[in-house]
């Protein structure tokens, strides 16, 4: 297989997962023929990669978002309380906001 053959069968993967094994499966792919049946095992792998490393990189930010989600919920209950004042076994709002 010519070198920009495998290049671009190469760049049909994610680009973290390029980043850990493309240069070592570009040098695989160099030794392989350019048939159908390689082809579409390379086509057929990028597609698994991506769905693979796409949730993957989807479940980490969704972690991420309910991270800050969290940390905004704690940060909103203890920096900003609201004014409450207690009266025997209930809370009722300061005189200011009653009728």
């Amino acid at each position: 297989m010519s070198g920009r053959t495998a290049r671009l069968l190469v760049a049909l993967y994610p680009a973290r997962w390029r980043a850990h094994y493309g240069e070592e499966f570009a040098d695989l792919l160099l030794d392989c023929p350019t048939t159908p049946a390689v082809l579409s095992d390379v086509v057929r792998a990028a597609v698994a990669a991506h769905m693979t490393y796409g949730a993957a990189e989807r479940r980490a930010e969704t972690a991420r978002r309910l991270r800050r989600r969290r940390a905004a919920l704690v940060a909103l209950l203890v920096l900003a309380p609201a004014p409450v004042r207690v009266h025997g076994d209930c809370a009722s709002p300061p005189r200011s906001v009653l009728p």
